[in-house]
Order: C-alpha cells, then sequence, then structure tokens
C-alpha cells in the first residue's frame, strides 16, 4: 500500500558523444517471488537521480517484461559520462480481498540487457549524431536486490529499566533490560527475539 517506493537505480554511461536515452527495457527478476499484480496498474515509474523529476513510465502489460518510455531530452546522458535513473513503484495493498492476500511477495526490477537489438528495446539518441544506438549485445542483467513486501513489521525499541534495578544484587529474575515491540499497519505474531550478551571488563562472565 506504499506508494513511491524505489525499487532499483540503473546507471546509463555513454562514449563519444551525449545521448538523449528514449526507451529502456525491464523485467522482473525473481519471478518465482512476485508477480506484475504486485504494482498497483502493473507499472513503475522512471526518474532522473539528479533533478528528482519523472522522466518516463513502464508498464508490465501481460507478463515479466516491460519497455520503458521516456520523453524526448529528459534522460541525457552526458558524452564519456554517467546518469543514474531510480525506477519507483506503488505497491499493492494486502487485504482480504485482495489485490495482494498474503506477505512475503519480493518485487525486484531490472534492467533487461537481452533486449537490445532493435528499437523495441533500450535505445537512445545521439545529440551529435542524431543515431540511434542500443547498447551492445550479450549484456549482463542487473541484480538489484528487490524490496519484500510486508503488511506489517515488528518495530524494537529500547526502554529504560529504573535506577533501582540497575545495581546487581543476588537473586533471580532480576530485570537487566527492557525493550518493546510495535507492530507496524497490522498484527504481527512475534516468532523469535535474538539477545547477544556482552561486557564491559574481563571479569564480568555470564554461566546462564
Amino acid at each position: 500500500g506504499t506508494t513511491g517506493v524505489e525499487l532499483a537505480r540503473l546507471k546509463f554511461s555513454a562514449t563519444n558523444e551525449a545521448v538523449d536515452l528514449r526507451q529502456v527495457a525491464l523485467q522482473l527478476s525473481q519471478v518465482a517471488s512476485n508477480t506484475p499484480t504486485d504494482l498497483v496498474g502493473r507499472q513503475v515509474t522512471l526518474w532522473d537521480a539528479d533533478t528528482l523529476l519523472q522522466v518516463g513510465t513502464a508498464q508490465f502489460p501481460s507478463g515479466d517484461n516491460a519497455t520503458g518510455t521516456i520523453t524526448a531530452g529528459a534522460f541525457r546522458i552526458p558524452a564519456n559520462g554517467s546518469k543514474v535513473m531510480i525506477v519507483k513503484g506503488d505497491l499493492a495493498a494486502i487485504t482480504s480481498s485482495g489485490p495482494l492476500t498474503n506477505s512475503g511477495d519480493l518485487i525486484a526490477v531490472d534492467h533487461d540487457a537481452q533486449n537490445v537489438a532493435s528499437t523495441n528495446g533500450t535505445y537512445g539518441v545521439g545529440v551529435s549524431s542524431n543515431v540511434n544506438v542500443q547498447p551492445a549485445s550479450g549484456g549482463t542483467d542487473t541484480a538489484s536486490v528487490g524490496v519484500r513486501i510486508m503488511k506489517s513489521y515488528p518495530k524494537v525499541a529500547f526502554v529504560d529499566i529504573p535506577t533501582s534495578f540497575k545495581t546487581l544484587t543476588t537473586g533471580s529474575n532480576k530485570v537487566i533490560y527492557r525493550f518493546s515491540v510495535m507492530a507496524q499497519d497490522g498484527d504481527v505474531a512475534l516468532s523469535k527475539v535474538s539477545f547477544a550478551i556482552g561486557s564491559s571488563t574481563v571479569s564480568a562472565t555470564s554461566s546462564t
């Protein structure tokens, strides 16, 4: 249910002349863990990382591949330089009636390096030459870490203990640490809590 979530950053480089990027081929990676339905409208938006302005959109019409159209002149890669594009998406809501009914999907959007053979895929226009240019064929797809979609999640916070408890004395079930766990946007079933025990002196040890 969150809007404008950053899903990936793609860096484009140009040699010899500046290039106006016109299209970018995208794909959903790790498809066993996601579906285009994870995205509202089955689409993502494309942004210039320098200006933070939207430069285009890309829609996944029927499967895991999309081609993003970019406004002419809106994303210019400098000659012998680089420019970064941000891919954002609105995440579908998780409710009993959908569009998502369970937490856990991992939405990962990447550049489709195989879709560069023609103007159907990733291409730009040389600013000086006015010639269409594509990335070299045989490239490698990017590998973004993805965004896990959860209805809620636990937020842990330290809670100080009263001063009277801060001096340790002989006894059992002494209060030595407190914390709170808050569920964000929905119930959370807490499964496990892990602790690390340490000391500031070599003489302090724990036998239990």
